[in-house]
């Protein structure tokens, strides 16, 4: 019997460099890859970024402009952008179709401060460096102005990375310290500590469930995020500069000063295998997006490329093993089981399987129900919601109540509607999700706990690959099938025909645009916070349609009189200045207007803010609760409070959501899960109440005065708010509130649009009037 660990010893093994060294005239000093796997790119002594091809030998470019080392680079997710750290005290983003770049320049005072460690969040929306005098620096990618400064600490900072999911940043340093930093408020989240020794490398797992971070003690440590368990990985020799996870957060590579790369199983903390052939010190160490190669940086004057795709066999290694009929315990039985029992359920299917990564992409979103669904259901389901054309097979009598079934669900009017919507797979997969809600399976298909759903998808997607004649419906396996209906008894079919009847293009399309991210597409993480939205009120979602047709009148135009530049975004003019203050487009306003900016000292002041303006901007919406919000009127609030939401959420700042009605709800974050649940349920059965609700408000606005250099709140509100205003005490907290933040309101009416300006106009410096009758939305 062939154990699993003998195969990936022997598969280790034939681990070998791909190609040639990639030659270089000094030391190399860091290396990555393209996020589309196409070029090498290092940096070197020699100043300058040098781009290679894979697999080629002779330099494809290389971009001048540093002064001194290069140190780190970083590409952002598009691959369009290359950030670089140098010895000079600058960071440079370059342009990789034109060659260009765009000098971040951090020395002050003449004093050059190196920067080492440089990262992308996953969006692409931050980047982030450490730096020689202990400060992580945090730039946002659309504006590029002077950083957030994240203090804590006491020494260089060699290394930064993002989490998964953008939310965290880690930082390692010369100061023996990990910290964790809380990318949206910019505040220190966790410290981990080790005694006596430097942190030189820190990086997050893909899947997110590990931080590793690498050390001048030699040792390599994995940190479980969840469990907070930490794991050593012992064997290098000298100090390790680098450490890098595979895609598939298996595998972790390291660099040392001991000349060696070596390769680590994650979950068992194995050493893998030693690569060797470097000549000194190893300083830089990257895996290929596809995990199939991987490039290391020596003081040497090399590159070297490893070639792992005969060790990334591993879930062939698997299905052999399976075929074998080999049961012994190295093997991962959950996920064996995990793969068997889904390939076993497509003998029930009545359509053949014609695409496996379709079917398994669908079979992902439902993977995070409660009790999810078999593959062969899924597949049948999928096929049914994308309307496609491939007839379901008669098999036998009994099966005919079940494929009635199927056709039944594929002539309902919105299968044809969902065309126009042009659903991609996670979100066909969200669909089937909701059609399922509450429909009890067995646990025989469940997902493995521990393991990544990607990870485990991908396995069974090798195992339909392998054998594709297993899964599809032949002579022999027809004695296999089961009578009447395969997977949904006839109560569970007519709930689900139900469901589809009551899924209107409308609420699909409210779905989609509520909780669609605009720069990529929905994890299966998000996708299950949407089933429960099923149950949401038609009105609400018609409602909530009909404003996104008309968001953008929606939308405040704020001239206050003065002028509102497009030039950087900012309303109104709010520094002082000469001449040596214009920015170059300024130039080119018309004579009167600049003439009278100068000669009032008024100019547009960029890259110099105070302190003030580096912090944070904070938008707040607040929507009307209690007695006075009910029926009709409390469903365009809160369809109103969603269009806010979509409108505002792509601003940069920060974004909170509140109610006002008996009482100040907390502010919480409307993006995230727990928000949108409140904004949705949120119910006041008492009067609208605003003395203690104003009082609360301004006592919160007052403490994000040290956070924020400029606060916005957007009332939601019904017309005749706060008509029986009078206590000259209450008039006094509303001034110092109006003080403190810029007010705009929207104002709720039903019927006719009045010729009385609302109740409580004199309250907000801006105000929009929504009026709805017979359904219809009008804009005042």
């Amino acid at each position: 019997m062939t154990s699993l660990s003998t195969i990936l010893n022997e598969q280790a093994a034939q681990i070998t460099p791909h190609g040639t060294p990639v030659r270089h005239s000094e030391r190399v000093y860091c290396v990555t890859f393209s996020p589309d796997g196409r070029y090498l790119v290092s940096g070197s002594v020699n100043r300058q970024v040098n781009v290679w091809e894979v697999g080629a030998t002779e330099l494809s470019d290389y971009m001048r402009g540093h002064t001194k080392f290069v140190w780190s680079l970083a590409f952002a997710p598009d691959g369009k952008t290359l950030a670089s750290t140098s010895g000079d005290g600058t960071i440079f983003l370059w342009d990789m179709e034109s060659r260009s770049h765009y000098r971040i320049e951090e020395s002050h005072y003449a004093i050059i401060l190196p920067l080492y460690g440089v990262a992308f969040s996953p969006k692409g929306d931050y980047f982030s460096a450490g730096c020689s005098d202990g400060v992580v620096r945090l730039w946002s990618t659309a504006s590029r102005r002077p950083p957030w400064k994240l203090k804590g600490h006491k020494s260089e900072v060699y290394s930064v990375a993002f989490s998964p999911d953008g939310r965290f940043l880690a930082s390692g340093g010369n100061d023996f310290t990990v910290r964790i930093w809380n990318v949206a408020d910019k505040f220190e989240e966790q410290i981990l500590t080790r005694h006596g020794c430097r942190v030189t490398s820190v990086i997050f797992s893909p899947d997110g469930r590990f931080l590793a971070y690498a050390s001048t003690d030699t040792k390599i440590y994995i940190v479980n995020l969840a469990s907070g368990e930490s794991r050593t990985l012992s064997g290098h020799q000298d100090l390790v500069w680098s450490i890098s996870f595979s895609p598939d957060s298996r595998l972790l590579i390291s660099g040392s000063n001991d000349r060696s790369v070596r390769l680590w199983d994650v979950e068992s903390g194995r050493q893998v295998q030693i690569l060797e052939g470097h000549q000194d010190d190893v300083n830089s160490v990257a895996f290929s997006p596809d995990g199939l190669l991987a490039a290391s940086a020596s003081d040497d004057e090399t590159v070297r490329v490893w070639d792992l795709s005969l060790f990334n066999e591993r879930p062939e290694t698997y299905l052999r093993l399976v075929a074998n009929q080999e049961k012994e315990a190295a093997i991962d039985r959950e996920l064996l089981h995990f793969i068997n029992s889904h390939r076993r359920s497509l003998n029930y299917a009545l359509a053949p399987l014609s695409n496996p990564e379709t079917s398994i992409k669908w079979l992902r979103s439902t993977l995070k129900m409660e009790n999810p669904p078999p593959l062969g259901l899924v597949h049948d389901l999928g096929l049914t919601m994308t309307a496609k054309k491939s007839d379901f097979l008669t098999i036998s009598r009994d099966d005919s109540p079940y494929r009635r079934f199927l056709m039944e669900l594929r002539s309902a009017p919105i299968i044809e509607e969902l065309k126009e919507l042009k659903l991609n797979d996670d979100e066909i997969g969200m669909l089937i999700a909701q059609l399922l809600e509450g429909v009890r399976f067995d646990n025989s298909c469940s997902a493995p706990k521990e393991r990544p759903l990607v990870q485990s998808c991908r396995l069974l997607e090798a195992a339909l690959r392998e054998n594709r004649s297993q899964p599809t419906l032949t002579t022999e396996n027809l004695q296999q099938k089961g009578s009447s209906s395969p997977f949904l008894n006839g109560k569970d079919q007519e709930r689900v025909k139900r469901r589809l009847e009551n899924l209107t293009k409308s609420k699909i399309r409210f779905i989609k645009d509520l909780y669609a991210d605009p720069k990529e597409s929905l994890d299966p993480d998000r996708l299950a916070e949407m089933i429960p939205l099923d149950n949401l009120p038609q009105t609400l979602t018609d409602l909530y349609s009909q404003l996104l047709t008309i968001s953008s009148k929606l939308t405040f135009h704020d001239h206050r009189g003065s002028q509102t530049y497009s030039c950087g975004g900012y309303h109104g003019l709010t520094h002082k200045g000469g001449l040596d203050n214009l920015a170059l487009s300024e130039y080119l306003y018309p004579d009167a207007l600049l003439q009278h900016r100068l000669l009032n000292r008024e100019a547009l002041y960029y890259g110099r803010e105070g302190e003030r303006e580096k912090r944070r901007r904070m938008t707040l919406i607040i929507t009307q609760s209690g007695l006075e919000m009910s029926g009709t009127t409390n469903h365009l609030a809160r369809a109103l409070t969603l269009a806010a939401v979509t409108i505002l959420r792509n601003l940069s700042g920060d974004l909170r959501h509140s109610f006002f009605g008996s009482c100040w709800t907390t502010p919480t974050d409307p993006l995230k899960h727990s928000g949108r649940q409140k904004l949705l349920s949120w119910q006041d059965s008492e009067g609208l109440n605003l003395e203690q609700p104003l009082d609360q408000l301004r006592e919160q606005l007052r403490t994000w005065q040290e956070s924020y250099h400029k606060i916005d709140i957007l009332w939601i509100i019904d017309r005749y708010f706060a008509a029986e205003r009078k206590k000259s005490t209450l008039k006094k907290t509303i001034k110092e509130i109006q003080n403190l933040s810029l007010h705009r309101a929207w104002f709720i009416g039903l019927g006719p649009s009045s010729p009385t300006p609302p109740a409580a106009t004199d309250f907000f410096h801006h105000q929009k009037q929504i009026m709805m009758q017979k359904d219809k939305i009008t804009l005042l």
